[in-house]
C-alpha cells in the first residue's frame, strides 16, 4: 500500500485511516477529472448515506464513533464532488453493482435515485454495464492524473496499470449504457 497516497500510518487507527482517505479522495476528485470503474458496488460518492453505512459496516474494525465519523467524511466527500461542476468524473458500474441490494427495500429505492440525482449533474456521467458484456477487469479502479488508483471500503491506493486501465475503461464505458436521467 501506498503510504503516500493513503497518508497510512502503521500504527494508526483504522477508523483515523479512513477518514483521512476520505478527506485525500475528497481533494483528489474535486481537482482531477477521473475514470472509476465499479464491478462489485457503487462508487463512494454514488452512494447514499445509508448504503455508505452498510458497506463501511462490513469492514466490522471500526467503533459506533469512528463509523459515523467515516460516514460523514463520506458524505462530505460526495457532497464536494457534487458541487465541484468544473471537474468531470465519469462512473461505469456493473448493473450488479447498481442494483445489489445491500440495504432494506426503502433504502436501496432511496440509494438508485441517489445515483440518478448524481447523473443528473452536468459534470458526472454514470453508465451501467450490461450482464451480458464481458467484462475485461473485474476489480474496481480509478485513473485519474495518469495514475490508477484502488478505492477499498477501507481506504484507497495507488497501484500499477493506469495505460492499460485508462483503455480497459474506455472499452467498459462503450458497453455501459447512460444512467436513466430524473
Amino acid at each position: 500500500m501506498s503510504s503516500t497516497a493513503t497518508g497510512h500510518d502503521q500504527d494508526s487507527d483504522p477508523g483515523d485511516h479512513l477518514v483521512r482517505s476520505q478527506h485525500m479522495l475528497a481533494r483528489s476528485e474535486a481537482s482531477q477529472p477521473g475514470d472509476h470503474w465499479c464491478p462489485l458496488l457503487a462508487a463512494g460518492v454514488l452512494q447514499s448515506r445509508e448504503y455508505a453505512a452498510a458497506v463501511l459496516g462490513w469492514c466490522a474494525v471500526f467503533t459506533a464513533h469512528q463509523l459515523a465519523e467515516a460516514l460523514d467524511a463520506q458524505m462530505h466527500r460526495a457532497d464536494l464532488v457534487r458541487r465541484t461542476t468544473g471537474v468531470p468524473q465519469r462512473y461505469a458500474l456493473t448493473h450488479y453493482a447498481a442494483h445489489r441490494p445491500l440495504v432494506a427495500d426503502a433504502a436501496m429505492d432511496a440509494q438508485l435515485r441517489h445515483i440518478g440525482e448524481m447523473a443528473a449533474l452536468d459534470h458526472i456521467q454514470v453508465r451501467v454495464v450490461p450482464a451480458h458484456a464481458p467484462l475485461a477487469w473485474a476489480s474496481p479502479f480509478t485513473v485519474r492524473g495518469g495514475r490508477k488508483y484502488m478505492e477499498v471500503p477501507g481506504g484507497w491506493f495507488a497501484v500499477p496499470g493506469a495505460e492499460r486501465a485508462a483503455g480497459v475503461f474506455e472499452e467498459l464505458w462503450a458497453a455501459g449504457e447512460p444512467w436513466p436521467r430524473p
